[in-house]
């Protein structure tokens, strides 16, 4: 098989898993992902991709049912989503990826670079009835928006 025809039958998050050991700064990644990005859509490769990403605050020792909740509680997300982003978003069959972070500072960094990104977000905040017992930022819903924007921010952090 020809190198192109390999490259055509990956997504454009693998190659970007694939470049991440090669790059040391967050910049370099986004020049990268920018580029693979226009490759694929320029070329027609594949189509713009669209996803939604939910990061979760793993250092909150959550249940994994209390995570699926919180998880829930930010798909509110999707009301009133515009129907030009709803279905490209589900022409790329609705993606949804769950991240992590393992503490508040890795969070709020996440949660400052989508805000200066001017992606689409809603924090989820948990009001402590139950497990937590104060109310709490749990998570965070990003997009749905074009893959490689929201894998810009998203780069480093690992699936939950």
């Amino acid at each position: 098989m020809a190198p192109l025809e390999e490259i055509q039958k990956h997504s454009l998050m693998e190659l970007v898993d694939a470049l991440r050991p090669f790059v040391d700064q967050a910049s370099e990644a986004k020049r990268l992902v920018d580029i693979w990005d226009y490759s694929f859509h320029t070329w027609g490769w594949k189509q713009l991709e669209y996803k939604l990403v939910i990061v979760m605050r793993k250092d909150l020792n959550l249940r994994v049912g209390k995570m699926i909740a919180q998880a829930c509680h930010g798909m509110e997300i999707l009301d009133g989503l515009d129907p030009e982003t709803k279905a490209k978003w589900e022409r790329s069959h609705k993606k949804k990826i769950c991240l992590r972070t393992d503490s508040q500072a890795d969070f709020d960094e996440i949660l400052r670079k989508t805000i200066d990104a001017g992606l689409r977000h809603h924090v989820v905040t948990d009001l402590g009835f139950t497990e937590l017992k104060e109310p709490t930022v749990t998570c965070l819903v990003i997009g749905p928006d074009e893959s490689s924007r929201i894998d810009a921010i998203t780069w480093r952090l690992t699936l939950l």
